[in-house]
């Protein structure tokens, strides 16, 4: 059997899988739910700050109910250095039934402005750090929601919740009292996000999350 053979099969056998037909919102939010106290992510950013799926997903989901006030748009923009910060951000946005664009900041000003026209974003998530480290880049074009003071303003009480029944209730119960709650989740299967992701940032800057 050919190398190519091998690699056909191996293709058609990931095509299979049901879960290209799910909703990315589900399929993470299922994952994280399942396995709470599991340390996700360990940014090193600044100083050493590690977080557990639960507590992210927690975070994700009380800012995915606030994206539909800033943006009507399917596509949200994303400007952040890699750590939890943008993985806060990029699940948001999939939570929120919308495909997160992540932006090239090392593009120049014309450049970056042409990206944002072409995904059709009018909404930007970052930080006030950022904005004043790339004063270039084109920040007017759409609006900037400070992730950091967005996060600082999310109900306690409501997030500490939510927190709980993530650590005490079965995974998938919980994703369907809280898609009933908003509504089914209107976001493609993560398969076509990702092809739209590679389709329009081929040499545009558009990276994907």
């Amino acid at each position: 059997m050919s190398d190519s053979t091998v690699l056909d099969f191996g293709e058609r056998e990931f095509q299979a899988r049901p879960e290209l037909n799910s909703h990315l919102a589900w399929e993470s939010f299922i994952a994280l739910a399942k396995h709470p106290n599991r340390v996700l992510v360990v940014d090193r950013t600044l100083q050493r700050r590690a977080m557990k799926s639960g507590f992210l997903l927690a975070l994700s989901w009380m800012l995915s109910r606030r994206l539909h006030t800033w943006t009507d748009r399917k596509r949200v923009g994303i400007l952040f250095p890699p750590g939890i910060g943008g993985y806060i951000a990029n699940l948001a946005v999939v939570l929120a039934g919308k495909v997160p664009v992540n932006l090239n900041f090392t593009l120049g000003r014309a450049s970056s402005a042409a990206c944002l026209r072409r995904a059709e974003i009018d909404c930007i998530l970052s930080t006030e750090r950022m904005q004043v480290k790339i004063p270039d880049f084109p920040w007017a074009q759409a609006d900037v929601i400070d992730l950091v003071e967005e996060l600082r303003d999310l109900p306690k009480a409501k997030t500490l919740a939510l927190l709980a029944a993530i650590q005490a209730m079965p995974a998938k119960l919980l994703a369907k009292l809280l898609e009933s709650a908003r509504g089914r989740w209107r976001c493609r299967s993560w398969l076509a996000v990702y092809q739209w992701q590679f389709r329009r940032t081929e040499g545009s800057g558009l990276n994907p999350p």
